[in-house]
């Protein structure tokens, strides 16, 4: 089966590739939420990924021949209800 890896440049996730196409899958491209452009005093640490190895994420697609598709994460909660219901999602 082919997959798009979501990388955060980490062991983890590179671990997670290895794991897929050890069981036969192929990998076709790899993925990157990355932090928003900030000040270096702001913390873009993430509750949802990690963001501290970013900046490497382009060399581990490099080094796998893999094409990467980056989009910046703008850090903002769209529901922050108690009981989240997905309304007002924008969509896929």
């Amino acid at each position: 089966m082919d997959f798009v890896a979501l990388v955060s440049g980490g062991k983890d996730s590179i671990l997670s590739i290895n794991l897929a196409l050890h069981h036969g899958h192929t990998c076709v491209a790899l993925a990157h939420v990355a932090p928003p452009l900030v000040s270096p005093t702001t913390d873009t640490n993430s509750f949802m990924y990690q963001s501290c190895c970013s900046n490497v994420v382009e060399g581990v697609a490099s080094c796998l021949g893999m094409p990467l598709f980056r989009r910046r994460s703008k850090m903002q909660t769209e529901d922050t209800t108690l009981h989240y219901t997905g309304e007002g999602e924008k969509g896929e």
